[in-house]
C-alpha cells in the first residue's frame, strides 16, 4: 500500500514590519530549490529513525514513500524517517520529496538478517547399497525400487500373497561406518496402501555377522519421512534387516518409497567446542567475540555472531517441540476417526528446493521428522524430512509451512529443541502464550499466504488476507473453536470418563472442494467459507457447519453409526453446538418438525420404518428428542455421556452378529437400559422396531435388514426388565419449543 503524506510548510516569507510577502512571481525570479544533507540513508535491521532538515523556498511539501516498512513525516523543516524491524533479506525503498517543479530523491537501504552461509557445512556420506532382497514383493514393485534414487517409485510386498512379518535385507560392500538411515514412504500422501506400522530393525558387521536387534518402532501408517539413529556408530556393516510386521491396507501390504543409509561427514565442524548443545541455541559461558572470529566453519560463525549480538531472530527459530501421543491411539479407544498430526507448529516457511538448516539438540532414534505442507494445492501437497542429532541439511522438495511430527505411543517423552536456522518466520498464534495484544504483531509479520491459530483443542490454519479482514482479535476467535471442540468432547462424555483427546482439531482451508469435509487428521472448509470461519460472531450464529464436520470425526463406530447414520448421528453434535451457543435449533427454523409430524410422508404418519427415511433432519429429530426429553426435560444430564461410553467399552459385535440392522436394535437396548426406561413406544412410533429389507447408499451401498423375529425379541428382552415407563406417552412429540411442557 502506498503511503503519501502530505503537508503545508508555512510560507518561506517572513514579515518584517509593513513589509508584504514576495509573491510567486519573485520567488520563481530566485529559483525554487529543496537542499538536504544525503541523498541516502543505510539503516540496520532493527527499527529505527532518522531526520534530516530540509532547506526549501517554497510554500508547499508534497512527501511520498511507496511501501508500508518505510514511513516519512514532515513537520516543519524537520523531515521524520522510520523504518520497521527487517526480519528478512536487505530492502530498498526511495522517498520522493515535490514542490512546485522541483523533485528530489532520498534513497533508503535497510540491511536485512544476514543470509547463513549454508554452503560450508558438508554434506553426509550416501552409503551405495550393493543389493537387497525381500521375501515377499509384487513383480510390479520390487525391492530395487526403494534404492534407485527415484522417489516416485516404491516397493511393496505381494498384494494378496504377502505372508507377515515379511523380511527386507539391505546389503552393502567394504563401507566404513554407519550412521543413520532414513525412511522415505510411499509417495502419494497419507492412506496409501503400504505406509508402514509395526517392523523391528535389526543389523550385522564384518566384526560381528549375527544380526544385532536395534530396536522395534511403529511408524503408525504415517505419510512422513523418518530418520533413524543407530545407538552407536556401526562399524564396517554388511547388513541391515528390516522385519516388516504390517502396514496400512488391512495390513495386507507392506511399502517403501525409498531407504537411505549415511555417515555422517568426518569433516562436519564440532558445534559443542563453542554452543551448549546440539541446537547451537546458546553459547557456552566464556565464548567471546575474539573465539568466535577463529571459528572455522562460516556457518557456524554466523550463527555465533548473531547470538552473541543478540541479533538472531529466536522467537520461532529456536523452539522446544512436545511429544504428542499418536491421534491413532484415542480414536481407537473412542472409536472414532483421528484428530490432528500438525500440533507442533514451527512457524517457519520454506521455498521449494531451499537449502533447509535444522539443528536437533538430541531426539535420539525417536520418531522425529519435518513435514512442509502448502495448502495452496492441498493438504496431501506435501514433503517430509526426518530429523536427528546435530545438523540436518535438508534440501525441500516442496514450499510451504513447517510442522515437527514427534508422535509416540504415550506423548510423555521428552520435548526436542530445535533451531531451524534457514527458511523465513512466518510465526503463529498460540492463546497460551499469546494475548490479543500479540495478535495484530504477529500478522502483519507473517510472510506466508497462510497463517498457524492454536488454542487449547483446535488449530486453524486459514489464509492472512482472510484473518486481517475478518478477526480484530485472534485470541477470542481460537476460544470459540476451543469451546466448539470441547462441547462435543463433554457430551460424548470423555471430559467425564478422562479420555479426552490428546491432540488438537484440525480446521484448514481446501481450495479443491466444493464442500466441507472432515476426513482422518482434518476438517477442510473452501475459500468462501472465510467470512465465517474467521468472523467471531458469524462463526457463533452460523456454526453448524464446523460443527457438523468435528461431529463426523467424533461418530462413535459402530454403535452410534450404522448404515445411513453418517449423516445423522454427527448432527447430534450440531444441535448442542448450535444451541449451547444460543441460537435457534435448525430443526425449528427449517421446520423440520412439523414435516415430521404433520406430513403425510413422514415416518411418523406414513408408519414407515425408520431406515426406509431418505430425510437425514427427519431422522435425526428421534435421537435429539432423547437429549430433550431425558438431559433437559428430567434432568439426566448424563444420559449420552453413558450411551457413547457404552459403545467405546463394549466389543464389537462378532462377525455373525455384525449386521446394521443388529447395531439400530442395539440402540435401543442401550438407551433404555441407559435411561432405565421401557422407551419402545417411543421407537415404535420412529419406526425403530419395523421389520425391513433395503439397500441403503450410505457414502458405499449395503443392505439393512431387521426382521420380525428380531423385533419381537428384543421386546421381550426389554419388557423382561421392568423398566418402568416414561410418565410421558408423547415423548415423541416433544421439541426445542416445548420442553418445559415435559418437566412437572
Amino acid at each position: 500500500m502506498k503511503k503519501i503524506s502530505i503537508l503545508l510548510i508555512l510560507t518561506i516569507c517572513v514579515l518584517f514590519l509593513h513589509t508584504s510577502c514576495n509573491s510567486d512571481d519573485e520567488i520563481s525570479l530566485k529559483g525554487f530549490y529543496i537542499e538536504f544533507g544525503s541523498d541516502s540513508l543505510v539503516f540496520n535491521k532493527n527499527a529505527s529513525q532518522e531526520i534530516i532538515i530540509l532547506e526549501t523556498n517554497m510554500p508547499q511539501i508534497l512527501v511520498e514513500v511507496p511501501v508500508d516498512w518505510c514511513e516519512a513525516t514532515l513537520n516543519g523543516y524537520d523531515l521524520t524517517i522510520n523504518v520497521e524491524a527487517n526480519i528478512d533479506i536487505s530492502r530498498d525503498t526511495e522517498i520522493t520529496i515535490k514542490g512546485k517543479t522541483v523533485i528530489k530523491t532520498i534513497k533508503i537501504n535497510q540491511k536485512g538478517i544476514n543470509t547463513p552461509p549454508t554452503g560450508s557445512i558438508p554434506d553426509d556420506v550416501l552409503i551405495p547399497v550393493s543389493s537387497a532382497s525381500a521375501s515377499s514383493f509384487h513383480s510390479a514393485n520390487p525391492i530395487e525400487l526403494s534404492f534407485d534414487g527415484d522417489y516416485d517409485t516404491y516397493f511393496m510386498t505381494h498384494w494378496t500373497q504377502a505372508t507377515f512379518p515379511v523380511e527386507v535385507i539391505y546389503n552393502f560392500n567394504n563401507v566404513e561406518a554407519m550412521d543413520y538411515f532414513i525412511y522415505y514412504p510411499r509417495p502419494g500422501g497419507a492412506n496409501k496402501n503400504g505406509l508402514l506400522g509395526e517392523f523391528e530393525v535389526w543389523y550385522a558387521t564384518e566384526g560381528n555377522p549375527a544380526f544385532t536387534k536395534l530396536d522395534n518402532f511403529d511408524f503408525k501408517n504415517s505419510p512422513t519421512s523418518v530418520r533413524i539413529n543407530f545407538a552407536s556408530r556401526l562399524i564396517k556393516p554388511t547388513q541391515v534387516k528390516f522385519v516388516l510386521y504390517r502396514g496400512y491396507g488391512s495390513g495386507t501390504y507392506a511399502a517403501i518409497g525409498e531407504m537411505e543409509f549415511y555417515r555422517r561427514n568426518p569433516e562436519a565442524f564440532d558445534c559443542l567446542s563453542v554452543f551448549t548443545d546440539y541446537s547451537c541455541s546458546e553459547l557456552k559461558d566464556g565464548i567471546t567475540l575474539s573465539a568466535i572470529e577463529n571459528i572455522s566453519d562460516p556457518f557456524f560463525k554466523y550463527l555465533a555472531t548473531e547470538i552473541y549480538n543478540k541479533d538472531y531472530d529466536s522467537e520461532f527459530r529456536i523452539q522446544e517441540y512436545k511429544a504428542y501421543q499418536h491421534p491413532s491411539i484415542m480414536a481407537a479407544i473412542n472409536k472414532t476417526s483421528t484428530y490432528s498430526l500438525l500440533d507442533n507448529p514451527t512457524g517457519i516457511y520454506v521455498d521449494a528446493n531451499e537449502e533447509l538448516i535444522v539443528l536437533a539438540n538430541d531426539p535420539g532414534i525417536s520418531n522425529v521428522s519435518l513435514q512442509i505442507i502448502d495448502l495452496a494445492n492441498g493438504y496431501g501437497s506435501s514433503s517430509s524430512y526426518g530429523i536427528s542429532k546435530g545438523v540436518n541439511k535438508i534440501k525441500t522438495a516442496s514450499k510451504g509451512l513447517a510442522y515437527v511430527m514427534y508422535h509416540t505411543n504415550t506423548g510423555n517423552e521428552a520435548s526436542i529443541k530445535l533451531n531451524i536456522v534457514t527458511g523465513k518466520v512466518n510465526g503463529y498464534f498460540d492463546s497460551k502464550k499469546h494475548n490479543k495484544e500479540d495478535w495484530g504483531r504477529l500478522l502483519e509479520k507473517a510472510t506466508d499466504t497462510y497463517f498457524d491459530v492454536l488454542g487449547q483443542y483446535s488449530h486453524l490454519t486459514f489464509p492472512v488476507a482472510d484473518f486481517k479482514r475478518y478477526t480484530p482479535d485472534g485470541k477470542a476467535l481460537i476460544d470459540k473453536y476451543d469451546e466448539l471442540v470441547y462441547l462435543e468432547m463433554e457430551f460424548m462424555g470423555l471430559v467425564k470418563y478422562g479420555k479426552m483427546f490428546k491432540n488438537k482439531m484440525y480446521f484448514h482451508i481446501d481450495y479443491g472442494t466444493t464442500l466441507m469435509y472432515a476426513t482422518a487428521y482434518r476438517t477442510a472448509y473452501r475459500a468462501s467459507t472465510m467470512a465465517t470461519m474467521c468472523n467471531l460472531s458469524t462463526l457463533t450464529a452460523s456454526c453448524w457447519g464446523p460443527a457438523h464436520e468435528v461431529g463426523h470425526v467424533n461418530q462413535t463406530r459402530p454403535g452410534m453409526r450404522w448404515q445411513g447414520m453418517t449423516e445423522v448421528t454427527n448432527n447430534i453434535h450440531s444441535l448442542h453446538v448450535q444451541t449451547t451457543f444460543g441460537n435457534t435449533s435448525r430443526l425449528v427454523i427449517d421446520n423440520v418438525y412439523v414435516k415430521a409430524f404433520t406430513g403425510s410422508n413422514s415416518i411418523i404418519n406414513a408408519r414407515t420404518a425408520f431406515a426406509e427415511s431418505t430425510d437425514v433432519f427427519e431422522q435425526l429429530i428421534p435421537f435429539w428428542q432423547l437429549k430433550l426429553y431425558l438431559m433437559d426435560a428430567l434432568g439426566r444430564s448424563e444420559f449420552y455421556k453413558d450411551v457413547y461410553e457404552h459403545y467405546r467399552t463394549t466389543p464389537v459385535l462378532s462377525a455373525t452378529q455384525l449386521t446394521d440392522g443388529v447395531y439400530q436394535l442395539d440402540f435401543i437396548r442401550t438407551t433404555c437400559k441407559i435411561a432405565n426406561l421401557d422407551l419402545t413406544d417411543f421407537f415404535e412410533v420412529w419406526g425403530f422396531l419395523r421389520a425391513v429389507n433395503i439397500e441403503i447408499n450410505d457414502y458405499n451401498t449395503v443392505k439393512l435388514t431387521i426382521t420380525q423375529q428380531q423385533v419381537d425379541d428384543l421386546k421381550a428382552e426389554i419388557a423382561a426388565k421392568n423398566y418402568p415407563k416414561p410418565k410421558h406417552s408423547n415423548i415423541h412429540l416433544i421439541t426445542d419449543l416445548n420442553v418445559s411442557d415435559y418437566k412437572n
